[in-house]
């Protein structure tokens, strides 16, 4: 969902239309319609039956449904996924409980390194100029997001499973475009797209190096290209610095190789904000070590 495609049109709400997608691809969970969904919904939870009402009924219908029919069922996948975006919105989920938090409470400290990093992260870096450390707008903790679209010239991750799916027809040759098609197909932002073409929404660092346990594998960037923050940084500081790969190597190799491969959209790569930000490697670990506070207990 980096393209930007949960508009909020369907159910007034981001979080909403989001919920509301992985339950239906056949990618993902592949439920086959939202009456399949809301019929299971309803043999499981007795107060969302309550709420539906009819709907639960409908939902097991064998016969079409009328557009009358099909509209209270509709209506009740919609519920249910309004309820999973307000549990998404809520204290559980959006903790602000990392050492970081308790760093800007005055109830925590870091470590030198760790104040380097954010003081790198706020300047030298660039880092904020997207991922903002500002308080967000409700009075909470930094977001560390500007909700913003950009294209960092990431190059394509050649071990994305989605070149072999079956969902996907191009296979290989398929190029993510990030925001530009979901802008292309609305009417309103279509003069739009083609400026957008490979951007894809800056994410919030929250929780960018959590993991189930400490050696469990971590995937970054919008298509999993880099396994690791110390590649990511080292990308920003210098992509526009170490020469082309001769081909689409992983990670691993390009960073023994000191290269990188192309961009997988190069017309839109930002080019102001990162590519050679003469940092150290002593400063990119630095940056690291600050983004490892991030992680909510």
């Amino acid at each position: 969902f980096f393209d930007g495609r949960a508009t909020g049109n369907v159910t007034g709400s981001v979080l909403a239309d989001q919920s509301m997608q992985p339950i239906l691809n056949p990618a993902e969970m592949a439920m086959p319609d939202p009456a399949s969904v809301v019929a299971r919904a309803c043999e499981t939870h007795a107060e969302f039956a309550a709420r539906v009402g009819e709907a639960c009924a409908l939902s097991l219908a064998t016969a079409p449904l009328d557009e009358e029919a099909a509209g209270k069922v509709d209506q009740a996948f919609a519920l249910l996924a309004r309820a999973i975006a307000v549990y998404e919105a809520s204290p559980e989920v959006n903790r602000f409980s990392s050492r970081y938090d308790a760093f800007v409470a005055g109830q925590g400290t870091l470590s030198a390194q760790e104040l380097a990093g954010l003081e790198l992260f706020n300047t030298k870096g660039k880092c904020s100029a997207c991922h903002i450390t500002d308080a967000g707008p409700l009075g909470e903790g930094a977001l560390f997001t500007d909700f913003t679209y950009d294209n960092l010239g990431v190059p394509r991750n050649p071990a994305n499973p989605y070149y072999e799916m079956a969902a996907n027809p191009l296979g290989a040759d398929w190029v993510d475009l990030g925001v530009g098609p979901t802008l292309a197909a609305d009417l309103i932002y279509a003069p739009l797209a083609d400026d957008m073409m490979g951007k894809v929404k800056v994410p919030t660092l929250r929780n960018v190096d959590a993991r189930a346990t400490p050696d469990a594998p971590r995937a970054y960037t919008h298509n999993g290209y880099f396994k690791t923050l110390a590649g990511v940084v080292r990308f920003y500081n210098t992509r526009d610095v170490w020469p082309a790969c001769a081909g689409n190597l992983p990670e691993a190799e390009a960073l023994a190789q000191r290269c990188w491969p192309k961009a997988e959209v190069p017309a839109t790569v930002n080019r102001d904000e990162l590519g050679n930000l003469k940092l150290t490697e002593v400063e990119e670990a630095a940056i690291v070590a600050f983004l490892q506070t991030l992680t909510d207990r």
